[in-house]
């Protein structure tokens, strides 16, 4: 398996990257659901670079050796104790080859005073539940319903 690491985007030229990551990502689900209000594959470059510019909000580059494979933004409190994923974004042709996985991990290596993450998923998307339930993600009371078909889910990881 290649090596994995997460590189900060730094610069507001590298958004254009960020958005086609995340259309290819999302492109599946959202013609799944038709989910117009939520799905992060209508998002358009000004809801990117807004993201990227709200205080304690950061963008990584998933890298696996010298191919960006995916990203992960996350977002912060400010002292640094409580951490969201919102979202993670892994390119088809490198799904299902755990490096959504070494990513969760790296990124909470990356921030060892976060003790408390929170990330939200699709209910109806039950590979996805499992995936966060097996990296330690309780699934808590709280779901939204975004249409008939489709609710999310949230979740809480305590270190």
């Amino acid at each position: 398996m290649n090596h994995l690491f997460l590189s900060k985007v730094q610069d507001s030229k590298e958004l254009p990257k960020i958005l086609n990551i995340q259309k290819a990502a999302f492109e599946k689900l959202y013609f799944k659901y038709k989910d117009e209000k939520t799905s992060p594959y209508k998002d358009s470059l000004q809801d990117i670079e807004r993201r990227f510019n709200m205080q304690h909000s950061r963008y990584y580059f998933i890298q696996a050796e010298d191919t960006t494979i995916g990203f992960i933004r996350m977002i912060t409190n400010a002292p640094l104790t409580k951490g969201r994923i919102s979202p993670i974004a892994i390119l088809p042709q490198f799904e299902n080859k755990g490096y959504g996985k070494r990513t969760m991990f790296e990124i909470e290596s990356l921030f060892p005073n976060i003790k408390e993450w929170e990330l939200d998923t699709i209910k109806q998307e039950t590979h996805l539940v499992d995936f966060y339930t097996k990296l330690g993600y309780v699934k808590l009371d709280k779901e939204e319903q975004i249409s008939d078909n489709m609710h999310l889910a949230y979740f809480r990881k305590k270190l």
